[in-house]
């Protein structure tokens, strides 16, 4: 009904993976789980974006992994896409069982905000 065809949906796709422009992290001790996004640029053509503040818990770390740490757009609607591994280390206690964090992506003078959602087991 949706997609007003016939589709099939033998392949499934890990909720973690669905392209949001979040993160929803569950992370045991000493884990390390690495995620992809792919992002459309909506603002002007030849724009850099590169990573400002990064945010977590304590026991967290967030870094992309991707080649380059930033995201160079050379046209309107272009996509990109880039890595983010999150690292929880095994000898650090968390403070409760939920935690939340977030990376911004800048321009110039706009920021663009990722945010991260941590549950710890």
């Amino acid at each position: 009904m949706i997609t007003k065809k016939k589709v099939s949906c033998s392949k499934s796709i890990p909720e973690a993976e669905l392209n949001y422009p979040s993160f929803a992290v569950s992370l045991k001790k000493g884990d390390i789980k690495i995620y992809s996004r792919t992002v459309t640029n909506v603002g002007m053509a030849n724009s850099t974006y590169t990573i400002g503040e990064v945010s977590v818990p304590q026991g967290v770390t967030a870094m992309v992994t991707s080649l380059s740490q930033e995201l160079k757009f050379t046209a309107l609607h272009q996509k990109l896409t880039y890595h983010i591994m999150f690292i929880r280390d095994s000898t650090t206690e968390v403070k409760g069982h939920y935690g939340q964090g977030h990376m911004a992506w800048v321009s110039g003078k706009y920021s663009v905000r990722t945010p991260f959602v941590f549950m710890f087991e």
